[in-house]
């Protein structure tokens, strides 16, 4: 692997503060089971998010995960999920058959939900999720704006007991200990480009408002960055 400079180290810390895991969360996450599969999930109405959360997965991929799947809106997102950052299969979240999809990619079930998006998707994976599944929560996009009277619940509630599910928040700053091993990882990852992202670049700060705003719209496809 080529040695990481300053640089590389500084990209990575910005990366892995937007996507919220840490490589050392991946793997103690992935350490249960020998090979976990892992599915990753991101509503396209943000599309910054499907290149976060296309971290994650990547992440998961490196660590030992089997199998890797993402949602995606559209078909330029979904190649790209595939064919650039190796996911096996990346799905149509406006596929109304979306469930038989999921059935058929992972047919035995989800072992790893991470999800960035809200309860109503959390709501539709749990009866899909394996016994002793884990789900991973580091957002809530779908929710945010959302009048609290008005925020979807959570009800299928029973998945927990039958299948002893567990779901656990996800802070960056939980892990800080470990952000100085982790970034040097991530960004040996990302110059020998193990590790693939998209990024959306705005000049000046005058441009914070609407890379900041295009985070809940359908504009633009990658991290936000401003140049300053």
């Amino acid at each position: 692997m080529t040695p990481a400079t300053p640089d590389d180290i500084e990209r990575a810390a910005q990366l892995m503060q937007d996507t919220i895991v840490s490589s050392e969360k991946v793997r103690d996450g992935l350490r249960d089971e020998e090979a976990v599969p892992f599915v990753e999930w991101g509503l396209a109405r943000a599309r910054q998010l499907a290149a976060r959360l296309a971290t994650a997965g990547q992440l998961a991929r490196h660590f030992g995960a089997s199998k890797v799947v993402g949602l995606a809106g559209s078909a330029e997102k979904s190649r790209w999920l595939v064919n650039d950052c190796g996911f096996d299969a990346a799905l149509d979240y406006r596929d109304p058959a979306l469930d038989l999809a999921l059935r058929a990619a992972l047919p035995d079930g989800i072992d790893i939900l991470f999800d960035n998006v809200g309860n109503a998707m959390i709501d539709r994976m749990l009866p899909q999720m394996k016994m002793r599944g884990r789900i991973a929560i580091s957002g809530q996009v779908a929710d945010y704006n959302t009048p609290p009277d008005q925020v979807p619940g959570i009800r299928q509630t029973r998945e927990f007991i039958a299948r002893r599910l567990r779901m656990e928040g996800m802070v960056v700053f939980d892990d800080l200990p470990m952000f100085a091993g982790a970034q040097s990882e991530v960004a040996g990852l990302l110059k020998d480009g193990s590790l693939q992202t998209r990024e959306v670049i705005g000049e000046g700060i005058e441009s914070l408002p609407g890379l900041f705003a295009g985070l809940f719209s359908s504009d633009g496809f990658g991290r936000r960055l401003a140049r300053i």
